[in-house]
This record gives structure tokens, C-alpha cells and sequence, in this order.
């Protein structure tokens, strides 16, 4: 990313096939178009990762977000937190990890072009 916070305006056109070649692989990304150009102009491609099947991994996480969530009201009104709180939050992370190892070492990405 750039350390420059200023923007600069460029005009480009457009054919009205392009624009819609454009509308609709940034869809497929779901991205916004101006985004879509200004990521394919610096980088040059736009590696899209099919998250889909990896959404059993989302429940697990909403659990330990639940748990931790839980723990904070505990210990803001007692000032204390229990060790069998945290010993639970860490084997839910130790599994976590076990499942987000064996899911993400095959993931692959599609070439947006």
C-alpha cells in the first residue's frame, strides 16, 4: 500500500463490453469496479480463493468468540477469570488449528483474468 494518503484522479474510458466484462468479473469477486481496476492495474492479476467450503470453519470460531465474550463479563464484574475458562478457550483454539492446517494446505486459488 502506499505511505502517500493523497489520491489521484485518473479518466479512462471504456467500450460499453468492457464495462460490462469488467461489472462482472469484479462480481465474481465481489468487489466494487473501481476496485476491481485499481487492484488489476498495480498488481496485474487477482487471485480469488473459493472460501465456500470452508464455512464449517466458521461455527468454531463463533464459539470462541462467544466463550471469550463471556469470560470478559465474568471477570469485569468479579476481576477474576477461571483457569478452567482459558484451559477450554485453548483447546478450542488446539482444534481450531488441527482443522484450519488441514483445510488451508490444499486450498487453492483461481486466476481471475
Amino acid at each position: 500500500m502506499d505511505k502517500d494518503r493523497h489520491t489521484v484522479e485518473r479518466k479512462i474510458y471504456f467500450t460499453p463490453g468492457q464495462c460490462k466484462e469488467i461489472e462482472r468479473r469484479a462480481k465474481l469477486l465481489n468487489k466494487r469496479p473501481n476496485v476491481y481496476i485499481r487492484d488489476m492495474a498495480v498488481h496485474g492479476e487477482i487471485k480469488h480463493y473459493d472460501f465456500e467450503k470452508y464455512q464449517e470453519l466458521i461455527y468454531p470460531l463463533r464459539g470462541i468468540g462467544v466463550n471469550i465474550n463471556q469470560i470478559a463479563m465474568v471477570a469485569n464484574s468479579t476481576g477474576e477469570v477461571y483457569k478452567k475458562d482459558i484451559e477450554d478457550i485453548k483447546e478450542y483454539l488446539r482444534r481450531l488449528r488441527v482443522m484450519f492446517d488441514a483445510h488451508f494446505s490444499e486450498l487453492k486459488y483461481e486466476l481471475i483474468e
